[in-house]
């Protein structure tokens, strides 16, 4: 499952009313299941946070609109990828693992909405108290 664009992950830019554009570590190289791993260990380190109130998880083609659309304090885009597909495997396994968490805010639990051709973001958005 390749996430790197021109030497990039996407783990790396934060939007939201009290952060702006910031870079956090990008994963290294691995197989898709390492990297799933890695980002389920990451949204469950943002979301145990006694500051968290709750956190949706989602997808989209254009991660600026969405944030600025959600009124939620942080969003973090977790993978960029040009693959639809891609993009809908990893949000439906991060709904999938994360669906009987009490901060959920998501009412599926698995990948749906509209889907659009071009660069695709699976995003973190996250309410703080």
């Amino acid at each position: 499952m390749g996430t790197r664009r021109s030497g990039r992950t996407a783990l790396q830019r934060r939007y939201g009313r009290a952060t702006a554009t910031a870079r956090a570590k990008p994963l290294s190289s691995g197989s898709g299941d390492e990297i799933l791993t890695r980002l389920k260990r990451s949204v469950a380190r943002t979301v145990a946070g006694e500051d968290v109130r709750r956190f949706y998880i989602g997808r989209t083609a254009n991660v600026e609109n969405r944030a600025s659309g959600l009124d939620s304090d942080e969003v973090v885009c977790l993978l960029e990828t040009s693959s639809l597909q891609r993009a809908a495997v990893v949000e439906d396994a991060l709904l999938k693992h994360f669906k009987h968490h009490p901060k959920s805010n998501n009412v599926r639990a698995d990948s749906g909405g509209n889907a659009t051709e071009g660069l695709q973001h699976v995003y973190l958005a996250v309410w703080r108290a």
